[in-house]
């Protein structure tokens, strides 16, 4: 798997944390510590690399920490590298799960955008992030 790291900018927030990356305008992440605001960039940036790889988009190679100016209207708590591990080869398995909850799966995934596996991949991301913390 490949691993790279994008610089990040945390700024200091009305209640907590954000946090914005100078090579993805858009994908933003908060938190209400500094810690959660962190994973939570590393989950939003894994999320929406995600969904430019399944769109076909090209990556952009990572900026230096220091290519944005500091913007003086900011309160920039600091700069950092949050770490992306990028997607591999999808590879397609064979599950067994109880017919009920194929469809709740498959009406929620359909509700949200999403197919089956894209669902389930983020629910399992979801979950090993979770149990990560733990």
């Amino acid at each position: 798997m490949l691993t790279r790291y994008y610089p990040a900018i945390v700024e200091r927030a009305e209640t907590g944390f954000g946090v914005c990356f100078l090579d993805f305008p858009g994908c933003v992440a908060k938190g209400d510590t500094l810690d959660l605001a962190l994973l939570h960039a590393e989950e939003a940036l894994a999320f929406h690399v995600e969904g430019m790889i399944e769109d076909g988009e090209t990556l952009p190679t990572p900026s230096a920490l220091d290519a944005a100016p500091r913007d003086p209207e900011v309160d920039e708590v600091l700069r950092t590298l949050i770490h992306l591990d990028l997607p591999g080869q999808a590879r397609a398995i064979s599950i067994t799960l109880p017919e009920h909850l194929i469809e709740r799966i498959d009406r929620a995934s359909r509700n949200a955008g999403h197919n089956r596996s894209s669902f389930l991949a983020e629910g399992a991301r979801r979950l090993l992030a979770e149990i990560g913390r733990g």
